[in-house]
């Protein structure tokens, strides 16, 4: 009986040593599993879609990857095997479906998408052939990203060992071990410097899920999107000394007041000092401000330097507008042969050789956000729906409005998308799109000839008018099964020894072209033409062609950085005399340029952009922080500078620019964080 006894102890030790010894085995396969489903299509994201690979931000991803690993770990020694394994499979395959979607979108639209998208995923169904299309593209990237499900789902159960179920105090512990690994991360921070667009930086304060993509990794950038989003965290970076004045002009004078030696007739006095600016009292305002936030905005406005009038201000005062956003539009589609009136427009008009339209977070909304107000995208959030409760001033319809102005909007689709029916009545416009008083055929996409020619009657009767038209007949996909646009031209560029995208694109911008035919047409007929002024630009580059396509389009090789953003603008009045204007500029740069060609009371320094006909130096700036001056292009990626004219360029200067494009991104997002016209102006109507 003792030596059964004894024999069974050895044999009980024993046996709890082999489950001891399987135990510590499977959790370390488990744990290095979970890492994996993180890490594999972390990794296969970041190829494919960061500007560099390697670097501290793959050291970051690494580690910050790790803390989902030790969370998911820990769920699962408190499951039974069962609901461990479907805890899995649920946990792998959603990592496979959120990394595999943004790299959908970033096929489709070049970049990520963020978490206040995601209320209008049911508005991005009505592109199905867009979504395949992605998903076909990307067909191999999501067969890497969908091996860690597709190992569970083989191998796992028997493999992986689920069912070694732990104590709490384990589980505790192992999640312990994740939220610390966190916290290290965090504090490794400051060893890569605290200075704007640091990893520090980008964590604590500024927005921009592509810049901390390329720093922490897609996983912890959308945990942080998504905690910003959700609390309506307000941008916190502090603004950028401007120090060096090596970008920033001096002060201007008049150029219309008379030179030495000229007399001229007595004329009313300028209380601008011939300025675009109004009398706001600044001092007042930083003296009485309590908010240290908004005081320091008060402070930037006042220290901008505003621009002088100049030979345009007022050169169009009293006439009509008419303001388009084209949908994808491009200067790839303006052609003398198949898209003569957009030709015509463009070389009859002021001609720009040197014009972008930079992508921003959210597609078309975001473009329309720089064109109607002049001021920059805030990162994370859909900053034209942000406006629909913030006063808005500053923007043509309010403007032209206080001037005795109609001012209408039209647009060719759904009147909800975007929540454009809450966003275009709190700019001032009288909108109607379909579903909503505009009568076009529910195709996809819609006509914008149709949308003129049922919308001038409304408006002829009403001057002064400003109207503005947002287009859709140019909106991808371009082939000839999914476009009723590019099939209802497409005998129109059957000639073309072009692939079937490239033909189908600019078959959807000859119906663009045929809009503003019809448009000139009954401005003739009304007598009308020679006293309306025609503005033109897209809301984005056609960014759904691939880069072969716009190779093709082009007829040479594309920069991806740069070039692939240049575009057209259009500003048209019958009878104008033709220029161009070569200095580079932007949609950006659009409401301010607007408004003083029809002689508005505007301020100058409130804009992001300038009067591209003022003596405010060029500046155009990209969603990831690159910018152009007419000295030099600055790749914020890479940290290049490259000469415009091959002399060098300084460090201080290359410094200014990036503090003043920083201060630009912060303002702007304070202006919607902090309904800031309101507290400039006080309650407008």
């Amino acid at each position: 009986m003792g030596y059964k006894g004894k024999f069974s102890g050895e044999d009980a030790a024993r046996e709890k040593r082999v489950r001891l010894c399987k135990t510590q085995k499977f959790t370390s396969l488990i744990l290095l599993f979970y890492y994996l489903a993180i890490l594999v299509p972390e990794l296969v994201l970041r190829f494919y879609t960061a500007p560099q690979f390697g670097g501290r931000g793959l050291f970051m991803l690494l580690l910050f990857s790790l803390v989902p690993a030790f969370l998911a770990y820990a769920v699962t020694l408190l499951l039974p095997r069962k609901a461990a394994f479907i805890f899995a499979l649920i946990f792998t395959g959603a990592a496979f479906f959120f990394y595999g979607s943004q790299q959908v979108y970033y096929i489709l639209y070049q970049r990520y998408y963020i978490a206040s998208s995601l209320g209008g995923a049911a508005d991005a169904m009505q592109f199905k052939a867009t979504i395949l299309r992605g998903i076909t593209t990307a067909l191999p990237r999501l067969l890497l990203m969908m091996l860690p499900f597709l190992f569970l789902c083989i191998f796992g159960w028997r493999l992986l060992g689920f069912g070694q179920k732990g104590r709490l105090t384990f589980s505790l512990f192992l999640a312990a071990v994740g939220i610390g690994v966190h916290f290290l991360a965090v504090l490794i921070l400051p060893a890569f410097g605290r200075e704007k667009m640091s990893p520090y930086d980008l964590y604590h304060n500024t927005f921009d899920i592509i810049a901390s993509t390329r720093e922490f990794g897609m996983g912890a950038s959308f945990r942080l999107d998504l905690h910003r989003y959700l609390f309506h965290i307000k941008e916190t970076g502090a603004l950028q000394p401007l120090e060096t004045n090596v970008y920033t002009r001096p002060q201007p004078t008049n150029p219309l007041e008379p030179s030495d030696g000229e007399t001229t007739a007595p004329t009313q006095p300028d209380p601008t000092g011939g300025l675009n600016i109004l009398e706001i009292d600044f001092d007042r305002l930083i003296a009485e401000e309590e908010d240290e936030a908004i005081r320091e905005m008060h402070q930037y406005f006042k220290s901008m330097t505003p621009s002088a009038k100049n030979e345009k201000t007022g050169a169009y005062q009293d006439c009509n507008l008419i303001f388009i956003t084209a949908e994808s539009f491009s200067h790839l589609a303006i052609d003398k042969e198949l898209t003569p009136t957009l030709y015509k427009m463009q070389h009859e008009g002021i001609y720009f050789s040197n014009f972008y339209t930079p992508g921003w977070d959210v597609s078309t909304t975001d473009g329309e956000y720089v064109n109607l107000t002049g001021t920059i995208p805030k990162a994370g959030v859909w900053s034209m729906t942000r406006t629909a409760n913030n006063s808005m001033p500053l923007v043509l319809s309010q403007q032209l409005k206080k001037l005795g102005y109609s001012a209408r909007a039209y647009h060719n689709h759904t009147y909800t998308y975007y929540d454009r029916d809450v966003t275009f009545p709190n700019l001032g416009f009288d909108y109607k799109g379909l579903g909503n008083g505009l009568d076009v055929k529910d195709t996809w996409p819609e006509s914008d000839l149709e949308m003129v020619d049922k919308t001038t009657s409304e408006f002829f009767a009403d001057q002064p008018f400003y109207v503005y038209y947002l287009t859709v007949s140019g909106h991808a996909d371009w082939n000839f099964n999914d476009s009723f646009i590019a099939y209802k031209n497409r005998e129109l560029v059957a000639h073309l020894d072009k692939s079937e995208v490239a033909r189908a694109y600019l078959a959807a911008n000859i119906e663009l072209d045929k809009a503003m035919e019809l448009l000139l047409l009954r401005l003739e007929d009304a007598g009308l033409a020679e006293n309306t002024l025609i503005v033109m630009v897209a809301d984005h580059n056609p960014y759904s062609l691939s880069a072969e396509q716009v190779k093709e389009l082009a007829g040479h090789d594309v920069d991806n950085t740069f070039e692939v953003y240049k575009n057209a603008c259009i500003i048209y009045k019958k009878g104008m005399t033709p220029e161009t204007i070569d200095e580079p500029c932007c949609n950006l740069d659009m409401l301010s340029t607007v408004s003083n060609l029809m002689g508005l009371d505007f301020d100058s320094r409130l804009y992001m952009g300038r009067d591209i006909f003022s003596d405010a130096l060029p500046l155009v700036i990209f969603r990831d922080r690159s910018w152009i001056t007419d000295k030099c292009f600055y790749n914020a990626n890479t940290g290049e500078v490259t000469s415009m004219d091959g002399e060098p360029v300084s460090d201080a200067y290359v410094e200014e620019v990036k503090n003043q494009v920083y201060n630009k991104f912060t303002i702007s997002s304070r202006i919607l964080d902090y309904d800031y016209w309101r507290i400039l102006f006080g309650d407008t109507e």
